[in-house]
């Protein structure tokens, strides 16, 4: 492949990746709302607590936060009634 040859193909393949942005921009944004879940009161206040408390200075949730304990998102059942053994929490003790 020549000099001038090897240009066109490069400036043809630019052409065409960027005319391509704009629809792939368009799709994109048109499915975020989809994807995204409802955020509801329960979500809203394990949030909360998830803040007051720091507890991903220690847990690991969706792949963020510290490896020192469980992950919260993969050990639901390991979990289960953890809320009820810790001072601090939704259910009582300190708040």
């Amino acid at each position: 492949m020549s000099n001038k040859a090897a240009k066109k193909f490069v400036y043809l393949r630019q052409s065409l990746l960027l005319s391509d942005l704009p629809r792939m921009t368009y799709d994109t944004l048109g499915k975020l709302d989809k994807r995204a879940p409802e955020i509801t009161e329960e979500v809203n206040a394990g949030k909360m607590v998830w803040h007051k408390y720091d507890c991903i200075g220690c847990h690991t949730i969706f792949g963020n936060g510290s490896y020192f304990a469980l992950n919260c998102k993969d050990n639901r059942e390991e979990t289960k009634g953890l809320s009820e053994k810790i001072p601090y929490g939704p259910e009582g003790g300190e708040s």
